[in-house]
């Protein structure tokens, strides 16, 4: 998972510092839910399926500037789990600004998602 996360978020980062608009990339359910996961968050526009194994990412800038600042991925053996309850103390303190993407019992999704759905689980990587 990390290594296609990896290449994503390459492809992404790399499209940005072009100013491209629209990004290409293969299509994987890893992919798909992390897209929705930067889609809900508000770090890209969307994407839509070009051909069945394809994609276009369609990127959002803020007043000329990338949507998506940085990108931290955690290793395998740097990952933590976040239960529940740390997940809620998270939330109250400022300095830990974006959003942690988590891999879940119940998927892929953002520590927000997570919380309200009352589970835990394991920081795949740090969007902000």
């Amino acid at each position: 998972m990390s290594d296609s996360l990896r290449n994503l978020f390459s492809h992404i980062k790399n499209a940005q510092a072009r100013r491209a608009l629209i990004v290409p990339y293969g299509n994987s359910k890893v992919v798909l839910t992390t897209l929705n996961v930067l889609q809900q968050n508000g770090y890209i526009r969307g994407y839509r399926f070009t051909e069945p194994r394809k994609l276009e990412i369609s990127l959002k800038y803020k007043n000329q500037k990338p949507a998506i600042n940085q990108i931290i991925i955690y290793e395998k053996k740097r990952r933590c789990s976040l239960s529940i309850d740390q997940l809620a103390r998270r939330k109250s303190n400022e300095l830990l600004q974006g959003t942690l993407i988590l891999s879940t019992s119940k998927g892929i999704m953002s520590d927000i998602t997570a919380h309200k759905l009352n589970v835990g689980g394991e920081v795949i990587c740090k969007v902000s």
